[in-house]
């Protein structure tokens, strides 16, 4: 996973550094890191190894391990060669045995008393006071940077340990815009301000010392280091990583380049296996509420009027302040109580998560349970229309088939009407109320006409038994002639009760209240009809039996065919010709 520098070039997010490494280990150390795959190296003339780097790259570029193309080496100016710029950049290009240097910083933005080349002497003076080399401004120095590029000595020039300040007055007065800031930052001592800053002017931010002061020296880097924090311990158990990996995944996803320091083999291992995970948004805010503002490298100190120099120079304004010690103690017990409100917070999200998840576990329930109804439902649905259709079935059925369970009266010729035998057939269905209510109605106004007498009476033929299908009124060409020993009393359909209420038409036996063809019934022994229609258009059987009842009134003799022309004429239309 590579960053792309302002200047173009392309630099791995995880590298390797190399301060305070013994020299008889580095070789090995520095072969084992290229093989894990390392392909940057972090150096300084300051460090005091570069020889030793330069004799295990030069193994490696012999053996094949790796080209040189394929690494990344940085290295940087000391703070007493800002004077001697190009001779410093070509001692180290020397010592590393390498003809070009992808980056070169300026280590500090302090220029000391010059003491030879390549030389990281003592600049404190006669006096014990830091001689500074007031002639020399870092504006100067950072033009002689610029010189290297135009001579193909390095490919990209940047600065170390600036603030936001200097940052800013090195953009102002560069031709060639710094490509790095190398610069402390780690959970501890996180710097927002100044990493926003230069990634919002393009300047890349590499991280030194990004685990915190690992080791805890309080030489150099004070009594408290990060790797210890217990909410950092968390985080790193709940991705199965170390805490070390967490800090560097942390830096990483700040977009900055990590180059973790370490003297021991196996480590080198564990710290660049930090591109296989990522950490949550979650986790990200966490971290970054560690912040303690608490700087872990100092290269010297100024405590009481003394002054602590060991070869490294640390100008005031990059100091840590002096009530920072008094405030460490404040600062755990607020990371308690923060730590102790997120655990609350995230205790209380995963409740709602099981209830959330509960109550979609009880909602798809629900719609199982409503899916089975509608089933059910349809199913009930789907029998009650199977069982209406077979009642209505069976009700027609019943209708057209039922025999008369009770007694009706029939006509006797000599001594009138007489009792109907009962015939037990097949049970009644029942009549809906509202049906025989209409069809009682109609035999009402039926019966409440006025017809005329009985005229097949005076033509039957002697002592033969004619039924009427009136109780009362009767018409006279609706007598029907009945064989008990061959034909059944009849019902009628529309009251249910046994009557003669059937007289002969087109196609069979219909009932005299209804229109009802029921031609199940065999034709009478004697015609129904006594007379017959010849010619001219239908007449209803009522309008016809009024008709015969008028011309008998008027003495026509119906026993032989009437001729109506005359008839018809004087009512001025001609229905029928002749009645015979």
């Amino acid at each position: 996973m590579e960053i792309t520098l302002n200047s173009g070039y392309k630099m791995p997010i995880v590298g390797l550094g190399v301060w305070r490494m013994e020299k008889e280990g580095i070789r090995d150390l520095i072969i084992n890191a290229i093989k894990i795959g390392y392909r940057h190296l972090d150096c300084a003339a300051d460090y005091r190894n570069e020889a030793e780097v330069g004799e295990a790259l030069s193994e490696a570029f012999k053996t094949g391990l790796v080209k040189r193309e394929d690494l990344f080496v940085t290295t940087k100016l000391w703070n007493s060669d800002h004077g001697h710029v190009i001779e410093a950049c070509k001692d180290s290009l020397k010592k590393l045995q390498l003809d070009y240097l992808d980056l070169y910083l300026v280590h500090f933005p302090v220029a000391t008393r010059h003491t030879g080349v390549g030389t990281t002497d003592s600049a404190l003076g006669d006096d014990g006071v830091l001689d500074i080399d007031t002639t020399i401004s870092l504006e100067t120095t950072w033009h002689d940077m610029e010189k290297l590029v135009s001579m193909g000595l390095v490919r990209s020039i940047g600065i170390s340990n600036y603030d936001v300040f200097l940052t800013r007055d090195c953009l102002a007065y560069s031709k060639i815009k710094p490509a790095v800031n190398q610069i402390e930052t780690h959970p501890y001592f996180q710097r927002d301000s100044l990493v926003k800053f230069c990634q919002k002017h393009g300047v890349c931010v590499t991280a030194h010392t990004p685990l915190g002061g690992a080791t805890a020296n309080a030489e150099w880097f004070g009594t408290v280091s990060c790797l210890d924090d217990p909410a950092l311990k968390e985080v790193a158990e709940k991705y199965k990583k170390t805490v070390a990996q967490v800090v560097l995944r942390w830096g990483i996803q700040r977009n900055t380049v990590v180059i973790p320091k370490t003297s021991k083999p196996e480590r080198l291992g564990e710290n660049f296996e930090v591109l296989d995970f990522e950490l949550t948004k979650e986790d990200m805010e966490l971290i970054k509420s560690l912040d303690r503002k608490y700087r872990t490298n100092q290269p010297a100190k100024m405590e009481n009027g003394e002054q602590y120099e060991n070869g490294r120079y640390k100008s005031m304004w990059n100091m840590m302040p002096q009530h920072q010690i008094k405030e460490q103690h404040n600062a755990l017990v607020m990371n308690k109580k923060i730590m102790s409100i997120l655990a609350e917070r995230d205790a209380a999200i995963q409740e709602r998560n099981q209830a959330v998840s509960a109550k979609k576990e009880a909602v798809a329930a629900r719609d199982e349970a409503l899916q089975q109804r509608d089933k059910a439902l349809s199913e009930r649905d789907k029998a009650l229309i199977e069982r209406d259709s077979a009642f209505a079935a069976l009700q027609h059925h019943e209708n057209s088939l039922n025999f008369a369970l009770s007694g009706g009266k029939h006509y006797d010729g000599d001594d009138g009407f007489s009792s109907v035998h009962k015939l037990v057939a097949f049970p009644l269905s029942t009549i809906r109320p509202e049906v025989a209510s209409t069809k009682r109605k109609k035999e009402s106004k039926r019966k409440g006409k006025k017809v005329g007498e009985d005229l097949n009476r005076g033509v039957a033929a002697p002592g033969k038994k004619c039924r009427t299908d009136w109780d009362s009124n009767d018409v006279g060409l609706n007598l029907v002639t009945f064989d008990e020993t061959t034909m059944q009393v009849p019902l009628c359909t529309c009251t249910g009760t046994a009557r003669q209420c059937y007289k002969w038409g087109n196609g069979g036996w219909q009932s005299s209240c209804c229109t009802t063809t029921l031609s199940q019934y065999p034709l009478p022994q004697m015609p129904n009809k006594r007379h017959s229609r010849v010619g001219g258009r239908k007449m209803s059987g009522n309008v016809f039996s009024r008709l015969l009842s008028r011309l008998a009134s008027e003495g026509y003799d119906l026993s032989c065919p009437v001729d109506l022309k005359d008839y018809w004429a004087r009512h001025g239309t001609n229905r029928y010709i002749t009645i015979k």
